[in-house]
C-alpha cells in the first residue's frame, strides 16, 4: 500500500522506543521550539533549550507535528535538542517518555529503559527512569525515536529530553510530537489509499483504489461502510491519475479535495459532490444580475454579511453573484452589478469605508462593492488569485485574507491616491491557515498550520506577524475573541480550551479546567460580558466562559438548552439564538437560569447559518435563509421572538 496523504489531528500513542546518536541535518525537521524546564521540586517553566522533531511515513516526510496514521503505514520518527550554552559539559541521563490513550480512553504512560524496552509509566516526573546514563552534553543531542509500524490503535504524546543531576528535567513539553493510529479497513490487495474530509463533514473519509475498482468509505454508525464505488476506467480521471493524487484542503472551506497534474503538467482539482467526483472549471462566469436563490459554495461561509455604515445586508446568490438588502419603510432588495466570477465569501468591510463589503470569488479574487446613487456596484480590488474565500477578514486597516502559500494579503484603499494599495507578508513560522479572527478594530490573530498563533499589528500602510511564543500549539480553525479586551480563547492540539491573554510582561495563557473536547465552534459572546464565549462540540453541546470578579475564567454547559447546528449559533445583547437539532429557530437566554424559546417558523426549514443584526435604526435580532432560499429575520414583538420572510420568493 502506498499512503500519500495525511489528516492533521491530535494524538497521544507510544510503542517501542529506542535512542542513539547520529548525525542529520536540519532540512524538513519540525520547529517544536523552546523546551520546558521542571525543577526537582516540580516548578514549571520555559527552558532555553530548543527541540526539534522529524516524522517520515512511507518516506514522505511531515511537516506539521500532528498526523494520523494507519497501522500500515510504516513510521520513523526522530528528535533533536540543541541545548543550551550554560548546560553544556554537564553529565546528564536521556529520558524518551511518552502518554498514551486508547480508542476506549484508557490512559496511561511509557517509558524507555537503559535496555531500550518499554516500561509503563505513572506519567509523573520524578519518576521517571532514564534511558541515557553519564551523557556528556554537546551543543546537540540528536535523539532516533521509533522506525518501524504501529501495532495497536490509539493516540500519543511523545516526548524526549534530558535531567540534570539536582533533579531537573528539560524536555518539549509544551509541544510534543502527536500522533493517532486508526485501524482504516483497507481492501484486500489495495494499491493506493487517501485519508482526507471528503465531504465536509469533519471526519476522516478513505478512497482506496486496488486493481479494478475505486471506492470511498465512510464512518457512520460506528462502522465503516462503502459509499461510493465504481469500476476503473481509463477515462476516469481519478482511476487515471491514482498514483499521483494530492489531498488537500485547497480554498480551506472544510471539504477537503483531489489535486493532480495531467498530461499537459497543469494543476487540475476534483471535488466530491455527494454522489459523485466533480472536476472544477473555474472559466464559467455565470451573470450575477440574475440571482435566482441564495446558497455558499464555501462550507464554512455564512451566505451572508452585514455592510458597513449601517448600509444594509449582502447574500450571495446561487449564481454566484450578491443581493443588497436595505430597509427604509420596508425591505429594498437591488442585485448588485459588476460581480466578477462566483462569488463564495463575503465580509462587512471598515467602518467609514465605501467598501461596505468585501468578497471573494472562485478564481481566488478580492472584490468590493460601493453605493453609486441607486445601484450597487462591485469591481475588482486586485488581479491576485490566490486568495482562500474563509480566510476574509476586515478591521479598520483594511482587508484581508490567506493565499494558498500562506501568506497574508492586506488591502486597503488610499483616499489621496484615489486607488486600492495592497500588500503581502509571510509568515516567520509555517503557513497561515484559515480563518483570520477580528475584532473590527485593531485586533487580528491568525494560526498557522502548524498551530503556532500570530498577532497581526501595524497600521493601514504597513502591517506586520508578531508570533505569540511561549503557549501550546493550537488546533486551526477554532479561535475566538473574548468581549471587552479580555483576551482570546482557542482549543490546543490536545484538545483543551485554553485562555490567552496579555499581562505588563507580555502573552500569559491558562488552560481552562475542562478535559479535552470535541469542539468544532467558538464564538465570541455578549458585548458587555468581560471574557465571554460560546462554543459548540461535535455532538452540538453549547458550553459558554465568562471573567468572574476575582479574575478568574468559569467554564460551564448549557445543558438545559439541547443541542444545535455548530454553524449556527451567533450571540447578541437579546442572547444566543441557534437551529437546534431538529432543524427549528431557537432563541436562548439566560434569566434565572439557561432557557430556550422555541420561535415559530412556520415549519419552514431552515439553512445553518445566522448572523447577528447590528444595523442600527432595524429592530431584527438576526438574520438567516431558509432552505428554499428566502432571506429572514426575526424581531421582538411584544416580549416574544417573531419570524418572518424578507423575501415573498425564492430569489
Amino acid at each position: 500500500m502506498k499512503y500519500l496523504s495525511l489528516s492533521v489531528t491530535v494524538g497521544l500513542f507510544f510503542l517501542g522506543i529506542s535512542v542513539m546518536t547520529y548525525a542529520v541535518d536540519t532540512t524538513d525537521w519540525i520547529d517544536l521550539e523552546q523546551g520546558t524546564l521542571v525543577s526537582a521540586e516540580g516548578q514549571l517553566s520555559s527552558a532555553t533549550d530548543h527541540f526539534w522533531g522529524r516524522i517520515v511515513v512511507n518516506e514522505q516526510v511531515i511537516t506539521q507535528n500532528t498526523i494520523t496514521v494507519s497501522l500500515a503505514d510504516s513510521i520513523e520518527i526522530k528528535g533533536k535538542v540543541a541545548v543550551d550554552t550554560a548546560q553544556l559539559g554537564n553529565i546528564v541521563e536521556g529520558l524518551v517518555f511518552a502518554e498514551y490513550q486508547s480508542e476506549t480512553d484508557f490512559e496511561t504512560g511509557f517509558v524507555i529503559n537503559q535496555a531500550g524496552h518499554v516500561e509503563e509509566w505513572d506519567k509523573k516526573i520524578p519518576t521517571l527512569i532514564p534511558q541515557t546514563i553519564d551523557k556528556k552534553l554537546e551543543s546537540e543531542w540528536l535523539f532516533s525515536i521509533y522506525q518501524d509500524k504501529f501495532f495497536a490503535t490509539g493516540t500519543l504524546n511523545i516526548f524526549f529530553g534530558y535531567r540534570l543531576s539536582d533533579g531537573t528535567v528539560i524536555f518539549n513539553g509544551n509541544h510534543p510530537l502527536q500522533i493517532k493510529i486508526k485501524a482504516y479497513p483497507t481492501l484486500e490487495n489495495v494499491e493506493y489509499l487517501y485519508i482526507g474530509d471528503f465531504d465536509g463533514d469533519k471526519q476522516d473519509d478513505l478512497l482506496q483504489f486496488d486493481k479494478t475498482t475505486l471506492s470511498l468509505w465512510r464512518f457512520t454508525a460506528g462502522n465503516w461502510s462503502p459509499y461510493w464505488v465504481q469500476t476503473g476506467e481509463d477515462s476516469s480521471l481519478l482511476w487515471q491519475y491514482r498514483a499521483q493524487l494530492t489531498v488537500s484542503d485547497t480554498n480551506a472551506d472544510g471539504q477537503d479535495d483531489i489535486t493532480f497534474y495531467n498530461a499537459n503538467n497543469q494543476l487540475q482539482q476534483l471535488v466530491f459532490m455527494g454522489v459523485d467526483w466533480q472536476l472544477l472549471d473555474t472559466t464559467v462566469e455565470p451573470d450575477p444580475t440574475q440571482p435566482d436563490a441564495l446558497i455558499t459554495t464555501c462550507s464554512t461561509c455564512p451566505p451572508m454579511s452585514l455592510a458597513a455604515q449601517d448600509s444594509g445586508l449582502f447574500a450571495i446568490t446561487s449564481a454566484g453573484g450578491l443581493l443588497h438588502a436595505k430597509y427604509t419603510d420596508g425591505w429594498q432588495l437591488t442585485p448588485v452589478t459588476g460581480v466578477i466570477g462566483r462569488v463564495i465569501a463575503i465580509t462587512q468591510a471598515e467602518p467609514n469605508s465605501y467598501a461596505k463589503v468585501y468578497a471573494i470569488n472562485q478564481q481566488g479574487q478580492l472584490l468590493n462593492t460601493w453605493i453609486d446613487g441607486q445601484s450597487i456596484q462591485a469591481g475588482l480590488v486586485s488581479e491576485r488569485q490566490d486568495l482562500q474565500a474563509p480566510s476574509l477578514a476586515a478591521n479598520e486597516n483594511g482587508g484581508f485574507a490567506i493565499t494558498t502559500a500562506g501568506e497574508l494579503f492586506h488591502a486597503y484603499y488610499d483616499i489621496q491616491q484615489n486607488k486600492w494599495l495592497t500588500e503581502t507578508v509571510a509568515s516567520p513560522d509555517g503557513k497561515l491557515r484559515s480563518p483570520l479572527v477580528s475584532d473590527r478594530k485593531q485586533g487580528l490573530f491568525a494560526i498557522t498550520e502548524q498551530g503556532s498563533l500570530f498577532s497581526i499589528t501595524g497600521t493601514t500602510t504597513h502591517i506586520s506577524l508578531q508570533k505569540i511564543h511561549n503557549i501550546p500549539l493550537l488546533k486551526v480553525g477554532l479561535l475566538a475573541l473574548g468581549r471587552l479586551d479580555s483576551g482570546l480563547f482557542a482549543v490546543t492540539q490536545a484538545g483543551q480550551l485554553i485562555w490567552i491573554y496579555q499581562t505588563a510582561t507580555g502573552w500569559a495563557f491558562t488552560m481552562l479546567a475542562t478535559d479535552a473536547l470535541d469542539i468544532v465552534r467558538l464564538i465570541q459572546g455578549e458585548e458587555d460580558v468581560k471574557g465571554k464565549i460560546y462554543g459548540v462540540t461535535r455532538a452540538g453541546e453549547v458550553f459558554n466562559t465568562w471573567l468572574d470578579s476575582a479574575g478568574i475564567i468559569q467554564f460551564g454547559f448549557l445543558t438545559e438548552i439541547g443541542t444545535v447546528q455548530a454553524d449556527s449559533l451567533v450571540a447578541n445583547d437579546k442572547g444566543l439564538f441557534a437551529v437546534n437539532s431538529d432543524g427549528r429557530l431557537a432563541h436562548i437566554f439566560y434569566q434565572e437560569k439557561w432557557q430556550v424559546e422555541n420561535i415559530p417558523d412556520w415549519g419552514v426549514a431552515l439553512q445553518p447559518y445566522l448572523i447577528s443584526n447590528e444595523i442600527r435604526g432595524v429592530e431584527a435580532n438576526v438574520f438567516g435563509i431558509t432552505e428554499d432560499n428566502q432571506l429572514f429575520n426575526t424581531w421582538n414583538n411584544q416580549g416574544q421572538v417573531t419570524f418572518a420572510l424578507i423575501t415573498e420568493s425564492p430569489l
